[in-house]
C-alpha cells in the first residue's frame, strides 16, 4: 500500500529539512572560519618568529636551527626534519605559504598538527615549523575551544528550535484555516448550502469555498429538478398505465364471451398486456425510487416462499415457445417488511432472468431471507442490455437505499442474482 503524505506535513516536512540545511551550513561555516581564524594567528606567530630570528641573529650565525618561544626557525630547507618534510613533499614556493600537515597514530586518529611556514626578507629565506598536540596546548587553550564548540552546538540547536517553532506556528496559521474548510465542506447538504460560507481568513481559501458552494448548488439543483421530474412523471404514468391494464382485461373477458378469434388478435392482446406489465412494475420502481425517506415504509409479515412462487407464476408469460425449465426452491418463510418494495425487487430479478433466458434452466432459490435466481447467459449478450442495464441498476439502487445486499456476477455463462432482504 503506498503511502500517502498529506499537504501540511509535506510542506513542514520540506521547510523543517530546508531549515535544518541552512543551520548545519552555517554552522560547518563557522567552524570553518574559526579554524582558518586560527590557522592566520599561528601564521601571523610564526611570521613574527621568523622576522625575529633575522633580525636578532647575525648572518654568520644563520646555520643552525633556532627556537623562540614554541617555534623553530630553519635556514635551509634540508634542516627541516625529514618526516615533515616527507609529508609535505617540497618546500613552499611562496613567502608567505603556509601548510597544515595532520599526524595520526596507528588507529587513524588525528594525535598532533605540524604547522609549516616559509619567510623571506631581503633574499632571505626561513622555514618555521610548529607542532600542535594535546600535550602542548594549554589547559586555557583547551578550555577556549570546548566553549567555543559548545557554544556554536548551543547556536546552532536554539536556530534549530527557532526555526522549527517559526515552521509549525506558520502550519498552524495556515491549516486552521484549511481544517476549517474541510470541515464546512463535509458539513454542506440541501439545507446549508443556502446560507453563505463562512469566513476563512483567507482570500484564497473564500474563493475556494464560493466555488464549492456554487457547485454542489448546481448539481443539487439538477438533482432537484430530475427528482421532481422522476416522481412527477412517474406518478402521471400511473392512471394510462392502470387505464392500458383494465382495458386488456376487458378485452379478455370480452373475448370469452365472443366467438373465437384469430391468433393474431390474441397475440396482440398478450403484447399489450406483457407491455402494461413492465410499464407498471417500472413506473412502481420508479416512485419507490423517488421517494425522500425509506426510513418509513409500511412493513407487514410478508411469507417470501409463496410471494416467489406468485410472482414466477405472473412473470411466466415471458417464457411461452421457450425451450426453459424453472426450478423453484423455496422454504417457508415468513419475515417483517416492506411487502411492495420486495415485490419491486423480486420481480424485477425474476422477470429479467426470465426475460433472457432462452433455453436451459433458471434456478429461483430462497433460504430464509437470501434469494438467488441464476440464468444462463448467452455469449453475445453485453452488459449494456436493457434487462441487464436498466432493471438490474433500478434494483442495486433500491438495495442500497434499504440496506439489503444485493450482488451480481456472472461465472461460467451463469449469471446469478442474490439479494439479502434481512440486511
Amino acid at each position: 500500500m503506498r503511502f500517502a503524505l498529506s499537504l501540511r506535513w509535506f510542506v513542514g516536512l520540506t521547510f523543517l529539512l530546508l531549515a535544518l540545511t541552512l543551520v548545519a551550513g552555517y554552522s560547518m561555516l563557522s567552524a570553518d572560519y574559526f579554524i582558518r581564524g586560527m590557522d592566520n594567528i599561528t601564521a601571523l606567530q610564526m611570521e613574527k618568529a621568523a622576522q625575529r630570528y633575522l633580525a636578532s641573529t647575525p648572518e654568520q650565525q644563520r646555520r643552525q636551527p633556532h627556537r623562540i618561544l614554541d617555534y623553530t626557525v630553519y635556514p635551509q630547507w634540508q634542516q627541516v626534519p625529514e618526516a615533515l618534510r616527507e609529508k609535505v613533499q617540497g618546500a613552499p614556493q611562496r613567502s608567505g605559504e603556509m601548510i597544515k600537515v595532520a599526524n595520526r597514530d596507528e588507529a587513524g586518529d588525528k594525535r598532533s598538527l605540524d604547522f609549516l611556514f616559509r619567510y623571506g626578507e631581503d633574499g632571505n629565506t626561513v622555514y618555521v615549523t610548529f607542532r600542535v598536540s594535546p600535550d602542548t596546548v594549554s589547559a586555557m587553550v583547551r578550555s577556549n575551544a570546548r566553549q567555543n564548540r559548545e557554544k556554536l552546538l548551543m547556536i546552532s540547536l536554539a536556530a534549530a528550535l527557532a526555526l522549527s517553532l517559526v515552521i509549525w506556528l506558520l502550519l498552524r496559521r495556515i491549516s486552521q484555516p484549511v481544517n476549517r474548510l474541510v470541515q464546512w465542506t463535509s458539513s454542506l447538504d440541501t439545507s446549508t448550502l443556502k446560507a453563505a460560507p463562512p469566513d476563512f481568513t483567507y482570500p484564497e481559501l473564500n474563493h475556494l469555498a464560493q466555488l464549492i458552494r456554487g457547485s454542489l448548488s448546481s448539481v443539487q439543483e439538477s438533482l432537484d429538478r430530475e427528482h421532481r421530474f422522476l416522481r412527477h412523471t412517474s406518478h402521471e404514468l400511473r392512471t394510462p398505465i392502470s387505464t392500458i391494464r383494465s382495458n386488456v382485461e376487458l378485452l379478455r373477458r370480452l373475448q370469452l364471451n365472443s366467438p373465437p378469434q384469430d391468433g393474431q388478435q390474441r397475440q396482440v392482446v398478450e403484447r399489450l398486456d406483457r407491455a402494461s406489465l413492465t410499464m407498471k412494475h417500472l413506473t412502481e420502481t420508479l416512485l419507490w425510487l423517488s421517494r425522500d425517506s425509506a426510513e418509513n415504509l409500511p412493513t407487514r409479515e410478508v411469507m417470501l416462499d409463496q410471494l416467489l412462487a406468485q410472482l414466477a407464476d405472473e412473470m411466466a408469460y415471458l417464457l411461452e415457445d421457450k425451450p426453459v425449465q424453472v426450478t423453484l426452491d423455496t422454504q417457508p418463510c415468513q419475515l417483517l417488511l416492506p411487502e411492495v418494495v420486495v415485490r419491486i425487487v423480486a420481480g424485477n430479478l425474476i422477470r429479467n432472468a426470465f426475460q433472457h433466458s432462452w433455453e436451459g434452466q433458471v434456478l429461483i432459490r430462497q433460504r430464509g431471507a437470501t434469494l438467488e435466481i441464476s440464468n444462463p447467459q448467452e455469449e453475445t449478450q453485453g452488459e449494456e442490455d436493457l434487462g441487464f442495464g436498466l432493471g438490474l441498476k433500478l434494483t442495486e439502487q433500491l438495495c442500497a437505499k434499504l440496506h439489503w445486499h444485493y450482488r451480481n456476477s456472472t461465472q461460467h455463462k451463469l449469471r446469478t442474482a442474490t439479494v439479502d432482504f434481512g440486511g
